[in-house]
């Protein structure tokens, strides 16, 4: 086995792979703990999602169907072109989507709603659909976010809990958005139940847990449920090797990260909400700052990677 060969058996804890069975069987049987890859696993939630509601399978095939129309006739391109020139808007082709990736109907939908004006000259699609068409891309933006911030590899474990807890905050709101259109509010629905029944259990897993609240970014303030909060600090203090008593009053006033725009900015919202709504979080973690120092590997590469307004900006 590779991992006795280069000396490291003992500094592996978890093994990170798609969610072929074959795969996550073999990294079982070799003992260790298995962690699906989250990019992996968003696939299947938006293919699923996109596939249960009428109006917005509709919608796609709408989509493909004009997007086919401008490729495979160079007249029909032509006349876009002069659309686009027109219209003074980008140079850009149509982009086909790929059945078996979310993300590439995602980016067909966008070019679409970016030359919509060029393409209302040339091929008739009703307002309705281009107001579901809208408020879709607006959607998918944030999961494409999710998966492109995960492909890095500055990627962490601790960053999963908090990603998914901002994406069920979204899909909340828009279920209840008066704005929202009553198809994309289905569709909202429709993502929820397909990422509870992938992530509804994250905040049973251990690992997940501990990485999160060891991440000085995140500490205990990004779970669903404050059980998770409470079962968070006792694996910090049994991680660290600290008790309850070396715990110390926080400061209130102390600096804390900022998180702005996008899906960190929904995260942001869910740690002032914990903070809020618990004055006992006034005090989480607030293990002795130099034993927390000591034992835990700051990430401030890692945050200016996904938040640059907070880089070397850590709530102590």
């Amino acid at each position: 086995m590779a991992f006795l060969e280069w000396g490291i058996i003992e500094k592996v804890q978890a093994i990170t792979t798609d969610n072929a069975r074959n795969i996550v069987n073999s990294v079982k049987e070799l003992g260790f703990e298995h962690i699906p890859c989250m990019v992996h696993t968003v696939q299947p939630v938006l293919r699923d999602a996109l596939q249960v509601q009428k109006n917005v399978k509709d919608l796609l095939k709408t989509a493909r169907k004009i997007v086919r129309h401008f490729s495979d006739s160079t007249v029909a391109m032509k006349i876009l072109q002069e659309a686009q020139e027109t219209y003074n808007l980008p140079q850009h082709v149509l982009i086909q989507d790929v059945p078996t990736r979310w993300d590439a109907t995602y980016h067909m939908l966008r070019r679409l709603y970016e030359q919509r004006i060029a393409i209302q000259a040339v091929d008739d699609l009703n307002t309705q659909k281009w107001i579901i068409m809208e408020q879709a891309i607006n959607i998918l933006a944030y999961f494409e976010y999710v998966t492109k911030a995960l492909s890095k590899d500055t990627a962490m474990l601790s960053d999963v809990i908090p990603l998914v807890s901002s994406l069920f905050k979204i899909l909340d709101r828009i279920k209840s958005d008066m704005m929202s259109h009553e198809h994309v509010k289905i569709m909202a629905a429709d993502l929820s139940k397909q990422l509870s029944l992938r992530y509804g259990n994250i905040e049973d897993n251990n690992s997940y847990i501990t990485a999160t609240a060891l991440d000085p970014r995140y500490k205990t303030r990004v779970f669903r449920m404050h059980s998770t909060a409470e079962k968070g600090k006792e694996l910090l203090y049994f991680t660290l090797g600290v008790g309850e008593s070396s715990e110390q009053q926080a400061s209130t006033s102390s600096s804390k990260p900022s998180m702005q725009g996008g899906i960190w900015g929904i995260c942001q919202e869910i740690i002032d909400d914990t903070e809020r709504n618990d004055t006992r979080n006034q005090n989480y973690l607030a293990i002795n700052t130099e034993i927390y120092d000591q034992r835990v590997i700051m990430v401030d590469k890692n945050c200016g990677e996904l938040m640059p307004e907070q880089k070397n900006t850590y709530d102590t």
